[in-house]
């Protein structure tokens, strides 16, 4: 059986990358064909180009180029259509954050909803499943009534659907179904399943000793309103006997003076394996928090999504992180920690609020057993709606 799988492979970020690459190991680990649709969109081609450094870009494009099965690029729909009828795909899985995500300034459904695929006559009989799909936004009640039934009548055509999170579980089934429990699968992040496919050896250009105990940050680019916060952090980990260390962003460093940090260009196999590697973890990006899952590092994340609302700012200002944090319910952060004991190691907002010594403790109280039970359970759900995807997959196989 040969799939094909429509997602975010392109982006200048490490998170998407690493899903494109988890979704396709597994599928291939199983036995099957598998190819990445080379989508990049006409108008969204150079929008990462903008805003990532340029000595970053080559980080993420060998990693494209050599470490994902990529089908002829395609720009538009005609040339999505031709792809599928070239590759002759028994299944498509459709999955990422935001895919579902439609913009009102866009004048057509977005090719994530596959309207394209069904709508064409040269394809027939093609099993579409969405697995993971985040939406990330607003949900669709900016909608006109048309777009909404337009998009309705694309999901109805998926043979079976899975979302991320709860917040996009609801926002499908309230906003375009009327509150019909259409989408009832939560599906976890592939790349809670990636630790398996990695064969790579950490480079830690040197910047390490292979004794060396240290903590990484990720913090906003040019935050040097930081500075202070920073080296009072340094100093008490450094007297615990702990470097820190810059585990950048793809679009930019910090500016701060840490022990060390770690030089562009970053794979992003190497940027799981730094992490892996870690004795903690703290600053932004969710995919950060799902690889320090994945590899049992302790963690705290700096939630950046989610309800950034004047409300919500003073009550983390103030102290109240998980008060603010109820009014997050669209954060994806949230939604993989909520339920979980690891709710409390999460902050939205700035972590200038909190105290160095706090987030140390966290880490070093962290349950490194229990990271790796709840790992297992994401990857044992996952499988179960893999499975379910391939055999519906399979009956629409001749």
């Amino acid at each position: 059986m040969k799939i094909g799988i429509l997602t975010y492979h392109t982006p200048y970020n490490f998170g998407a990358n690493l899903q494109a690459f988890a979704s396709s190991q597994y599928l291939l680990s199983l036995g099957y064909e598998v190819k990445i649709i080379h989508y990049k969109p006409e108008e969204g081609i150079d929008v990462y180009k903008q805003i990532v450094p340029k000595e970053q870009w080559c980080g993420h494009d060998n990693f494209i180029n050599t470490r994902l099965p990529l089908t002829t690029l395609a720009t538009n729909e005609e040339a999505l259509v031709n792809i599928v009828v070239k590759e002759k795909f028994d299944g498509i899985i459709v999955g990422a954050d935001a895919v579902w995500c439609y913009s009102p300034k866009r004048t057509k459904i977005p090719v994530y909803f596959m309207d394209w695929l069904f709508q064409s006559d040269k394809i027939c009989n093609i099993a579409v499943a969405s697995m993971s799909v985040a939406h990330m936004g607003k949900g669709f009640l900016h909608l006109d009534n048309n777009k909404r039934e337009q998009v309705c009548n694309a999901i109805d055509k998926f043979t079976y659907i899975t979302v991320r999170d709860k917040w996009t579980q609801r926002v499908v089934n309230k906003h375009l179904f009327k509150g019909d429990k259409r989408v009832v699968h939560l599906n976890p992040d592939p790349v809670f399943n990636i630790d398996q496919f990695i064969l790579d050896a950490w480079d830690s250009k040197g910047l390490v000793k292979e004794d060396d105990k240290f903590i990484l940050l990720t913090l906003p680019k040019n935050s040097y309103r930081l500075k202070h916060w920073l080296s009072t952090f340094k100093k008490y980990v450094n007297n615990k006997g702990f470097l820190v260390g810059e585990l950048p962003l793809p679009n930019g460093v910090s500016g701060l003076d840490f022990d060390f940090s770690v030089p562009y260009p970053i794979d992003p196999i190497q940027w799981y394996l730094w992490l892996k590697n870690a004795n903690g973890f703290a600053g932004l990006r969710f995919h950060a928090v799902v690889s320090c899952i994945t590899a049992g590092t302790p963690f705290f994340s700096v939630d950046s999504y989610g309800n950034s609302s004047l409300c919500v700012r003073v009550l983390n200002k103030l102290g109240f992180y998980r008060l603010g944090g109820a009014f997050d319910h669209n954060s994806k952060i949230y939604n993989l920690l909520k339920g979980t004991s690891f709710q409390k190691n999460r902050i939205h907002g700035n972590i200038g609020n909190i105290s160095p010594r706090k987030i140390f403790d966290l880490l070093m109280q962290c349950n490194q057993t229990e990271l790796l039970l709840q790992k297992e359970k994401f990857v044992n759900l996952f499988e179960i709606n893999l499975k379910s995807i391939l055999s519906e997959f399979k009956k629409h196989t001749p």
